[in-house]
């Protein structure tokens, strides 16, 4: 290094292996903003890198079986809802023979008082309700063979009684016959067994 004197200019020579010993292990300092930056994405970067590729892939996979399974369960119910043939209609059941509307008849034959009405009357048979009632005789008919019916004119045979046995002063049931013909005309019920026949007539079933 020289000095000079007043009003002289001053040079100072640095030795080269002076300044390298000197700046050796320091770099320059970088521009405004620079280092920030430059440090902000090399964190980003270390994060993404340490990411392993093979959660992603598990994760994905997931929502990929998930979507799968959930389509499935649509076409699925899409099927059951169109798909399936759809049952026939049930016929209805045939409608049940003709009614009857035919009332109550009774007649009184020697302290017995004999009441019948027609339950039905069809192509399947017929069932009539009988009550017996009596103060003095016990009533010992045997039912059904002593219970007659016609019907048209045609005889129908007697098939069950579903009531008491013979015997007692009320007697009450169900008498039961056979089809013997069309079941249209006057109807006619004969018993036997009293003092004297007793007999109902009925003017007709309906058609």
């Amino acid at each position: 290094m020289m000095r000079g004197g007043a009003g002289r200019r001053c040079v100072v020579l640095m030795n080269q292996s002076s300044r390298d010993h000197t700046l050796q292990g320091v770099r320059p300092s970088p521009g405004p903003g620079r280092g920030a930056v430059s440090s902000q994405s090399s964190r980003d970067k270390q994060r993404k890198r340490s990411l392993p590729g093979s959660t992603v892939r598990r994760e994905g996979r997931a929502i990929s079986r998930l979507i799968r399974a959930t389509i499935a369960a649509g076409l699925l119910a899409v099927s059951a809802c169109t798909g399936t043939p759809a049952t026939p209609a049930t016929a209805p059941p045939p409608a049940p023979p003709t009614a009857l509307a035919l009332p109550e008849r009774s007649v009184e034959v020697a302290g017995v008082t004999v009441a019948a009405t027609p339950e039905r009357i069809d192509t399947t048979g017929a069932v009539l309700l009988l009550t017996l009632d009596t103060h003095t005789t016990p009533l010992e008919m045997n039912l059904p063979g002593a219970a007659h019916l016609s019907v048209g004119g045609t005889d129908w045979p007697a098939s069950s009684w579903n009531g008491p046995g013979p015997g007692g002063h009320h007697r009450e049931g169900t008498l039961e016959f056979s089809p013997g013909g069309p079941a249209t005309g006057a109807v006619r019920l004969v018993l036997d067994g009293l003092a004297e026949p007793a007999e109902l007539i009925w003017t007709g079933v309906p058609r």
